[in-house]
Protein backbone atom coordinates (compact mmCIF):
# COMPACT_ATOMS: atom_id res chain seq x y z
CA UNK A 1 0.00 0.00 0.00
CA UNK A 2 1.30 3.39 -0.89
CA UNK A 3 2.13 5.81 1.94
CA UNK A 4 0.55 9.38 1.82
CA UNK A 5 2.09 12.42 2.88
CA UNK A 6 0.25 15.91 3.35
CA UNK A 7 2.03 18.55 2.31
CA UNK A 8 2.19 21.87 3.70
CA UNK A 9 0.79 23.80 1.24
CA UNK A 10 -2.70 22.53 1.61
CA UNK A 11 -2.79 24.64 4.85
CA UNK A 12 -0.21 27.47 5.48
CA UNK A 13 -2.16 29.37 7.65
CA UNK A 14 -1.60 26.83 9.89
CA UNK A 15 1.78 25.70 12.11
CA UNK A 16 3.55 22.27 11.43
CA UNK A 17 2.77 21.24 14.84
CA UNK A 18 -1.46 21.83 13.75
CA UNK A 19 -0.62 20.22 10.73
CA UNK A 20 0.61 17.17 11.82
CA UNK A 21 -2.49 16.70 14.24
CA UNK A 22 -4.30 17.25 10.75
CA UNK A 23 -2.90 14.67 8.67
CA UNK A 24 -3.52 12.15 11.76
CA UNK A 25 -6.99 13.14 11.90
CA UNK A 26 -7.25 12.15 7.99
CA UNK A 27 -5.39 9.51 7.95
CA UNK A 28 -2.29 10.79 6.32
CA UNK A 29 0.72 8.68 6.53
CA UNK A 30 3.00 11.74 6.84
CA UNK A 31 4.13 15.33 6.15
CA UNK A 32 5.85 17.32 4.02
CA UNK A 33 7.52 20.75 5.92
CA UNK A 34 9.03 24.13 4.84
CA UNK A 35 12.54 24.30 6.61
CA UNK A 36 14.51 26.88 4.59
CA UNK A 37 13.49 30.14 3.93
CA UNK A 38 13.40 30.93 -0.01
CA UNK A 39 12.73 34.17 -1.62
CA UNK A 40 8.99 34.62 -3.19
CA UNK A 41 7.69 32.21 -0.35
CA UNK A 42 7.86 34.59 2.76
CA UNK A 43 4.28 33.77 3.57
CA UNK A 44 5.42 29.67 3.78
CA UNK A 45 5.56 28.43 7.67
CA UNK A 46 8.98 27.35 8.22
CA UNK A 47 9.86 25.04 10.87
CA UNK A 48 12.21 26.71 12.55
CA UNK A 49 14.11 25.72 15.74
CA UNK A 50 12.58 26.25 18.69
CA UNK A 51 9.46 24.50 16.95
CA UNK A 52 10.96 21.11 17.15
CA UNK A 53 10.23 19.81 20.85
CA UNK A 54 6.20 20.31 19.89
CA UNK A 55 6.27 19.15 16.48
CA UNK A 56 8.43 16.09 17.84
CA UNK A 57 5.66 15.63 20.18
CA UNK A 58 3.03 15.60 18.33
CA UNK A 59 4.43 13.18 15.48
CA UNK A 60 5.05 10.41 18.46
CA UNK A 61 1.85 11.06 19.84
CA UNK A 62 -0.10 10.80 16.50
CA UNK A 63 2.49 8.39 14.46
CA UNK A 64 2.64 10.73 11.83
CA UNK A 65 6.40 11.21 10.14
CA UNK A 66 8.31 13.62 8.34
CA UNK A 67 8.79 12.54 4.69
CA UNK A 68 9.81 15.65 2.31
CA UNK A 69 11.37 19.04 3.12
CA UNK A 70 10.96 22.30 1.01
CA UNK A 71 12.65 23.97 -0.03
CA UNK A 72 16.47 24.16 -0.47
CA UNK A 73 17.44 26.93 -3.15
CA UNK A 74 20.23 26.85 -5.75
CA UNK A 75 20.88 30.22 -6.82
CA UNK A 76 24.52 30.88 -8.62
CA UNK A 77 26.23 31.75 -5.58
CA UNK A 78 24.59 29.31 -3.64
CA UNK A 79 26.85 27.80 -0.26
CA UNK A 80 24.96 24.71 0.13
CA UNK A 81 26.96 24.33 3.93
CA UNK A 82 24.03 27.09 4.90
CA UNK A 83 21.46 24.47 4.10
CA UNK A 84 22.98 22.63 6.98
CA UNK A 85 20.56 23.88 9.75
CA UNK A 86 17.77 23.28 7.81
CA UNK A 87 19.00 19.76 6.96
CA UNK A 88 19.22 19.27 10.95
CA UNK A 89 15.79 20.26 11.67
CA UNK A 90 14.31 18.05 9.63
CA UNK A 91 16.95 14.94 10.62
CA UNK A 92 15.61 15.33 14.10
CA UNK A 93 12.04 15.35 12.87
CA UNK A 94 12.95 12.28 10.71
CA UNK A 95 12.33 13.21 7.45
CA UNK A 96 13.68 10.83 4.97
CA UNK A 97 13.39 13.74 1.82
CA UNK A 98 14.75 16.94 0.74
CA UNK A 99 13.34 18.86 -2.27
CA UNK A 100 16.28 21.34 -4.19
CA UNK A 101 14.97 23.96 -6.83
CA UNK A 102 17.05 25.92 -9.37
CA UNK A 103 17.47 29.71 -9.82
CA UNK A 104 20.64 29.32 -11.93
CA UNK A 105 19.69 29.49 -15.90
CA UNK A 106 23.97 27.89 -16.08
CA UNK A 107 23.08 24.13 -16.21
CA UNK A 108 26.67 23.38 -15.62
CA UNK A 109 27.13 25.30 -12.43
CA UNK A 110 23.74 24.41 -11.24
CA UNK A 111 24.95 20.58 -11.99
CA UNK A 112 27.83 21.19 -9.91
CA UNK A 113 25.49 22.35 -7.03
CA UNK A 114 22.98 19.92 -7.07
CA UNK A 115 25.81 17.41 -6.55
CA UNK A 116 27.09 19.18 -3.85
CA UNK A 117 23.54 19.39 -2.11
CA UNK A 118 23.34 15.56 -3.25
CA UNK A 119 26.65 14.64 -1.18
CA UNK A 120 25.40 16.80 2.01
CA UNK A 121 21.95 15.13 2.51
CA UNK A 122 23.31 11.47 3.07
CA UNK A 123 24.88 13.05 6.35
CA UNK A 124 21.38 13.50 7.87
CA UNK A 125 19.51 10.29 6.91
CA UNK A 126 18.35 12.28 3.93
CA UNK A 127 18.02 11.84 0.43
CA UNK A 128 17.98 14.52 -2.46
CA UNK A 129 15.46 15.71 -5.62
CA UNK A 130 15.75 18.17 -7.87
CA UNK A 131 12.15 19.76 -8.76
CA UNK A 132 11.53 21.49 -12.22
CA UNK A 133 8.76 24.31 -12.57
CA UNK A 134 8.08 26.86 -15.62
CA UNK A 135 8.98 29.75 -12.66
CA UNK A 136 12.40 28.33 -12.74
CA UNK A 137 15.15 28.08 -15.01
CA UNK A 138 14.90 24.40 -14.85
CA UNK A 139 11.73 24.49 -16.53
CA UNK A 140 10.80 20.98 -17.92
CA UNK A 141 11.06 17.34 -17.30
CA UNK A 142 13.73 16.84 -20.03
CA UNK A 143 15.87 19.45 -18.40
CA UNK A 144 15.17 18.31 -14.70
CA UNK A 145 16.31 14.54 -16.71
CA UNK A 146 19.77 15.83 -18.13
CA UNK A 147 20.73 18.06 -14.41
CA UNK A 148 20.15 14.92 -12.99
CA UNK A 149 22.57 12.91 -14.85
CA UNK A 150 25.08 15.58 -15.11
CA UNK A 151 25.21 15.73 -11.73
CA UNK A 152 25.87 11.85 -11.61
CA UNK A 153 25.83 8.80 -9.01
CA UNK A 154 22.82 6.82 -8.38
CA UNK A 155 19.96 8.23 -6.27
CA UNK A 156 20.14 11.87 -7.47
CA UNK A 157 16.59 11.80 -8.37
CA UNK A 158 13.69 14.08 -9.55
CA UNK A 159 10.97 15.89 -7.75
CA UNK A 160 7.92 15.22 -9.70
CA UNK A 161 5.01 18.04 -9.21
CA UNK A 162 2.13 16.87 -11.34
CA UNK A 163 1.14 20.78 -11.94
CA UNK A 164 4.45 21.38 -13.69
CA UNK A 165 4.40 18.14 -15.58
CA UNK A 166 1.39 18.77 -17.02
CA UNK A 167 1.56 22.67 -17.68
CA UNK A 168 4.96 22.21 -19.45
CA UNK A 169 3.36 19.22 -22.11
CA UNK A 170 4.54 16.10 -19.90
CA UNK A 171 3.48 12.46 -20.94
CA UNK A 172 3.22 9.81 -18.62
CA UNK A 173 5.18 8.32 -21.63
CA UNK A 174 7.75 10.44 -20.37
CA UNK A 175 8.55 8.92 -17.47
CA UNK A 176 8.80 5.36 -19.13
CA UNK A 177 11.49 6.49 -21.27
CA UNK A 178 13.76 8.42 -18.94
CA UNK A 179 14.30 4.31 -17.66
CA UNK A 180 13.66 3.70 -13.83
CA UNK A 181 14.97 4.86 -10.50
CA UNK A 182 14.51 8.44 -11.73
CA UNK A 183 12.05 9.91 -10.11
CA UNK A 184 12.32 10.01 -6.07
CA UNK A 185 9.32 12.04 -5.13
CA UNK A 186 5.99 12.40 -6.04
CA UNK A 187 3.28 15.82 -5.66
CA UNK A 188 0.11 14.89 -6.38
CA UNK A 189 -2.77 17.00 -7.54
CA UNK A 190 -5.15 17.76 -10.51
CA UNK A 191 -6.50 20.71 -12.62
CA UNK A 192 -8.63 21.28 -15.89
CA UNK A 193 -6.89 20.60 -19.20
CA UNK A 194 -6.57 24.64 -19.84
CA UNK A 195 -4.11 26.68 -16.92
CA UNK A 196 -5.58 29.67 -15.47
CA UNK A 197 -3.61 32.96 -17.00
CA UNK A 198 -1.95 33.28 -13.68
CA UNK A 199 0.57 30.15 -13.52
CA UNK A 200 1.57 31.48 -9.35
CA UNK A 201 -1.84 31.43 -8.46
CA UNK A 202 -2.44 28.03 -9.97
CA UNK A 203 0.37 26.34 -8.44
CA UNK A 204 0.39 28.26 -4.86
CA UNK A 205 -3.22 28.57 -4.19
CA UNK A 206 -5.93 26.71 -6.15
CA UNK A 207 -5.24 23.47 -7.60
CA UNK A 208 -7.82 20.34 -7.84
CA UNK A 209 -7.94 17.18 -5.41
CA UNK A 210 -6.22 14.37 -7.53
CA UNK A 211 -8.78 12.45 -9.89
CA UNK A 212 -10.98 15.30 -9.73
CA UNK A 213 -9.72 17.33 -12.97
CA UNK A 214 -9.02 16.64 -16.61
CA UNK A 215 -5.33 15.42 -16.07
CA UNK A 216 -4.31 11.80 -16.80
CA UNK A 217 -3.03 11.48 -13.37
CA UNK A 218 -4.28 7.43 -13.52
CA UNK A 219 -1.26 6.92 -16.41
CA UNK A 220 1.17 8.85 -14.77
CA UNK A 221 0.72 7.09 -11.29
CA UNK A 222 0.75 3.43 -13.63
CA UNK A 223 4.05 4.08 -14.29
CA UNK A 224 5.31 5.75 -10.15
CA UNK A 225 7.08 2.12 -8.59
CA UNK A 226 5.00 2.00 -5.34
CA UNK A 227 7.69 2.66 -3.12
CA UNK A 228 7.76 6.28 -4.38
CA UNK A 229 6.61 8.77 -1.55
CA UNK A 230 3.56 10.45 -2.78
CA UNK A 231 2.81 13.71 -1.42
CA UNK A 232 -0.70 15.13 -1.54
CA UNK A 233 -0.29 18.86 -2.52
CA UNK A 234 -3.42 20.63 -3.27
CA UNK A 235 -3.75 23.87 -2.20
CA UNK A 236 -7.18 25.10 -2.14
CA UNK A 237 -7.49 28.71 -1.01
CA UNK A 238 -10.78 29.07 -2.56
CA UNK A 239 -12.61 27.05 0.06
CA UNK A 240 -10.12 28.29 2.79
CA UNK A 241 -11.94 31.99 1.76
CA UNK A 242 -15.35 30.14 1.96
CA UNK A 243 -14.68 29.08 5.61
CA UNK A 244 -13.76 25.41 5.02
CA UNK A 245 -11.58 24.24 7.94
CA UNK A 246 -7.55 23.27 6.88
CA UNK A 247 -9.19 19.61 8.26
CA UNK A 248 -11.94 19.26 6.08
CA UNK A 249 -9.64 20.33 2.88
CA UNK A 250 -6.51 18.08 3.92
CA UNK A 251 -9.76 15.28 4.32
CA UNK A 252 -10.89 16.17 0.40
CA UNK A 253 -7.09 16.15 -1.08
CA UNK A 254 -6.33 13.04 1.30
CA UNK A 255 -9.76 11.11 0.06
CA UNK A 256 -9.59 11.93 -3.65
CA UNK A 257 -5.95 10.70 -3.43
CA UNK A 258 -6.70 7.12 -2.40
CA UNK A 259 -9.66 6.86 -4.53
CA UNK A 260 -7.57 7.59 -7.03
CA UNK A 261 -4.48 5.02 -5.97
CA UNK A 262 -6.97 2.14 -5.13
CA UNK A 263 -8.35 3.17 -8.46
CA UNK A 264 -4.64 2.67 -10.31
CA UNK A 265 -3.86 -0.30 -8.08
CA UNK A 266 -6.62 -2.11 -7.34
CA UNK A 267 -6.42 -2.29 -3.81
Amino acid sequence: MRLLSLHHLVAIEISAAELVKVAAAVGADRVCLFVQSMPGASDFPLVRPEDVPEVGRVMQATGVTACNLEYFGLASDVDVENFRPALEIGARLGATRATALAFDADMARLADHFSQFCELTPEYGIDASVEFMPLTPLASFAQAVTLVRAAGHAGRTIALDMIHMVRTGGLPSDLTASGPGLIGYVQLCDGPKVATADYREEAVHNRMPPGEGEWPLAQFLKQIPPDVPLSVEVPMNRLRDRGVSAVERARIAIDAARRLIEAVDGS
